[in-house]
């Protein structure tokens, strides 16, 4: 039995892309340990024989930077903190991946085949794992790491070096896209990155959830679903103050969670729309999700292309509503997204440039998805986007090596 060692930044939530893969990869008679800064085990993949291996039990004091990052985070304003980030990224040492040593230490307890990194941070730790051991090395981009906005100055060329070192050590190597394999292919000159979607279990149960009971709303409303953290650089200010342009029988939720949920309740407060035009839900576990989404009337990916990373973007939330059957609303200005649901006939494209044309586009939308029927179109795209299809080539890539 081939032994294998997952390496994720992820915390307190393991990705369900690294889930799926892990349990494919059990399912045909792999040994699958996942080692991960801290967090639970997820209960939507219990008993399918993932060996969760945390390095630390939670975030603490003692974990020094990444808890005094996530404090100030919640108690400032955002943009006192993206000052103090900015200041700090000029200032202080670049040239560190988070729990570095830790997550070395807890790689080598044991002698792996196969070291998989989970993002461009894991890459240099399964890379030390790997050589260490003679083993090999597997990268899974789950994004375009260097093309995001987020990354600037000395940090950014701090990643921009380890990727371009330890990518020509790579075994196989995943991303989740062919606009984004075709960003590596062309920044590196390398083989083109095998492909493989954030799809969802096409066997997943789906049990609607009354959303109008829920929020004490009348079943003749549409329901606008944003679903997914609460960040900044989302478009997430701009669609709550759209709601107030929304045609009678629309109104916009907004399901889950994160550092700018206060801001977004201070808008709609601000301009008296709160439980009249938007609606506000807590987060779901991944295994309710679903089923919340199906209570939708259509779905919105707001995204801006702020960066190359979001402009080809493939967010979780776009095979979410595709697995839920609900149609989806997005930026005109997500290549890929808008690539995909085109050529799928299960979605619409508006502009996101003011409140007011972004109400006009979700208004539109939800008059014309009355008049075309996108049943069929998402039965099909679910079919055909499924995980089953991905995990044939996750096994024949593994097999390979």
């Amino acid at each position: 039995m081939k032994q294998v060692c997952m390496i994720t930044h992820d915390a307190p939530h393991i990705d369900r892309r690294i889930l799926l893969q892990a349990k494919t990869l059990i399912k045909n008679g792999y040994d699958v340990s996942i080692i991960y800064p801290f967090g639970d085990a997820n209960s939507d993949f219990a008993n399918v024989g993932i060996k969760y291996i945390p390095i630390m039990q939670q975030l603490s004091v003692k974990n020094g930077l990444s808890f005094f990052k996530k404090t100030l985070r919640i108690l400032l304003p955002q943009k006192m903190y993206v000052k103090i980030k900015e200041l700090y990224f000029k200032v202080a040492k670049n040239d560190f991946i988070d729990y570095e040593e830790e997550l070395k230490v807890k790689s080598l307890e044991k002698k792996y085949d196969i070291y998989v990194a989970h993002d461009l941070p894991a890459l240099l730790i399964a890379h030390y794992a790997a050589k260490q051991n003679g083993s090999k090395l597997v990268y899974d981009s789950h994004e375009f790491f260097t093309g995001q906005i987020a990354l600037q100055g000395n940090r950014k060329q701090f990643f921009q070096n380890l990727e371009k070192k330890l990518i020509y050590d790579v075994d196989l190597f995943f991303t989740v896209n062919e606009d984004i394999a075709n960003l590596f292919v062309n920044e590196y000159g390398i083989a083109p990155p095998q492909v493989l979607l954030n799809s969802i279990e096409e066997n997943e149960q789906i049990s609607s959830v009354n959303l109008y009971k829920k929020l004490g709303i009348h079943e003749s409303k549409n329901i606008i679903l944003y679903q997914g953290g609460f960040l900044e650089d989302r478009n997430l200010e701009i669609l709550v103050q759209s709601a107030q342009y929304l045609e009678e029988n629309n109104i916009l939720v907004m399901l889950g969670y994160s550092f700018l949920e206060d801001k977004l309740k201070k808008i709609a407060k601000k301009l008296n729309i709160i439980h009249k035009k938007v609606y506000f839900m807590d987060r779901v576990t991944q295994k309710e999700l679903l089923n919340y989404t199906a209570g939708a009337t259509i779905g919105v990916i707001p995204y801006p292309d702020i960066d190359l990373n979001t402009k080809y973007c493939t967010p979780n939330k776009m095979f979410e509503f595709i697995t839920a059957e609900v149609p989806i609303v997005a930026n005109e200005k997500l290549v890929t997204a808008s690539k995909i649901l085109k050529k799928l006939n299960i979605g619409y494209f508006i502009s996101f440039e003011s409140p007011k044309s972004i109400a006009d586009g979700l208004n539109q939308s939800l008059l014309e998805i009355k008049n075309v029927s996108f049943l069929e179109n998402i039965k099909k795209a679910k079919q055909k986007l499924s995980w089953g299809n991905q995990e044939n080539i996750l096994i024949d890539s593994y097999q390979k090596l």
